[in-house]
């Protein structure tokens, strides 16, 4: 099977393939709405989340999970088994929501350089 799968989730938990432009905005609204995290240093882990996954069959697979407060973490797996990292988790701290919205629509369409080419911090 070759092409690209889309799979945005969202702090529910309820799983979306090929989201459109109105479903991006309103799995992020949920995050954004929760208070953001007094600490920086917070572990993301602990709180809600959504994230978009980009699968490239057969081929990458490139995760962009955001969190309250506008914290986004970047995962790029070589399958679709999280089997072999291709980087380090990276991270990306307390951006906006237009920003981290910007970013979701890069993944979906495909521009991997796009994502790719932010100031990301390795954790």
């Amino acid at each position: 099977m070759s092409g690209s799968l889309f799979v945005l989730t969202t702090a529910a938990g309820r799983a979306i393939r090929n989201p459109i432009d109105e479903d991006l905005r309103r799995a992020l609204d949920e995050v954004f709405q929760v208070p953001a995290p007094s600490d920086d240093a917070a572990e993301p882990a602990a709180l809600p989340s959504t994230w978009l996954r980009y699968e490239q069959r057969p081929g990458v697979t490139l995760v962009l999970e955001v969190y309250p407060g506008g914290t986004v973490t970047f995962d790029q797996w070589a399958d679709a088994h999280y089997a072999r990292e291709l980087a380090p988790p990276a991270r990306l701290g307390r951006i906006s929501f237009s920003h981290a919205l910007a970013l979701w629509r890069a993944l979906r369409a495909g521009d991997v350089g796009a994502v790719r080419c932010e100031a990301w911090e390795t954790q």
